[in-house]
């Protein structure tokens, strides 16, 4: 539905002198006078009551509020509702058991990978991790 449109109660001097000129022939008025003169009766056009020049605000406004909604809950749940990781899946642990298993000669690797062995010991890790 569109909202009602009122005409604006004041004109200015430029826009009578151009209201009392449209009275003659619409021949002699330019298109931007014609546009002067169908904005001093109509303010807004229908395209502008549909969709107001503020409507791209409005709906950013609308995103800021959700996104100001979820975060709240986001951490509430993160915090309260979820478990901690698991030990295991700690990079630190990680690199521990991969040198416990190379201590205790587990899964020995052969073929392309052997490049990283040097008679049978792992060559020392680069920094970085893996």
């Amino acid at each position: 539905t569109l909202k009602p449109v009122f005409m604006i109660p004041t004109l200015s001097e430029e826009q009578i002198a151009l209201k009392e000129k449209s009275h003659g022939d619409w021949k002699d008025l330019s298109n931007e006078e014609r546009i002067r003169l169908y904005r001093a009766s109509f303010p807004t056009t229908i395209a502008e009551q549909k969709h107001p020049p503020s409507y791209g605000y409005q709906i950013m406004g609308r995103a800021l509020w959700f996104l100001s909604l979820i975060f709240p809950i986001y951490y509430m749940i993160k915090t309260y509702v979820l478990n901690p990781a698991p030990y295991q899946l700690h990079p630190d642990y990680q690199l521990m058991l991969a040198d416990r298993l190379d201590a205790l000669h587990q899964n020995p690797v052969w073929g392309a990978q052997s490049k990283y062995y040097d008679e049978g010991h792992l060559k020392p890790r680069e920094q970085g991790g893996y």
